[in-house]
């Protein structure tokens, strides 16, 4: 039985890459670049993460997977020598983009959203925003990446965009 895919648009496409690419480089810097020399390289992990996203799964996890699917630990890596491979741990948040946008998603084109998000100068708050509305990612994920404490990416990178794209994508 052949699963039903949506297409996606060229600016999707875009967004997701850049998406990515930056989980992608914090994954590497994070996760096993100090204790050996990586065995994947950057676009490797970059292209899982949009063919997870493809499949509508976590980049960040699909990443994961990869990484520990490929992993030189052997079992004496692991139990002599103490080397760990890296885990996730999922947290819950009491913000969601549901709720946020709840009122204006119906009324506006998300493709306009995406548009106006992806001019945002600061690379950072285009990510975060990005991350957060489109992908669905938590604000400790987010906060994760741009190292920072997730009450610091709501108050000073999500909260100020959401009202910015609120007043100016509000029909009345």
């Amino acid at each position: 039985m052949e699963k039903s895919v949506e297409k996606k648009t060229e600016l999707e496409i875009k967004a997701a890459y850049a998406v990515a690419t930056k989980l992608a480089r914090k994954f590497m810097k994070h996760t096993h670049a100090d204790i050996y020399r990586p065995h994947m390289d950057l676009e490797d992990f970059v292209q899982d993460g949009i063919l997870a996203w493809l499949e509508g799964r976590p980049m960040y996890y699909a990443m994961l997977d990869s990484y520990r699917a490929s992993s030189p630990l052997s079992r004496w890596d692991r139990e002599v020598l103490g080397l760990v491979e890296p885990t996730a741990t999922e947290f819950k948040d009491n913000i969601s983009a549901e709720d946020v946008l709840s009122d204006i998603e119906v009324k506006i084109d998300s493709d306009k959203i995406i548009r106006r998000i992806q001019s945002i100068k600061d690379e950072n708050v285009r990510f975060a925003t990005l991350a957060y509305l489109y992908f669905g990612m938590s604000l400790r994920e987010i906060g994760a990446v741009l190292g920072q404490s997730h009450e610091s990416v709501r108050q000073n990178i999500i909260l100020p965009e959401i009202k910015r794209l609120r007043e100016e994508f509000n029909p009345c």
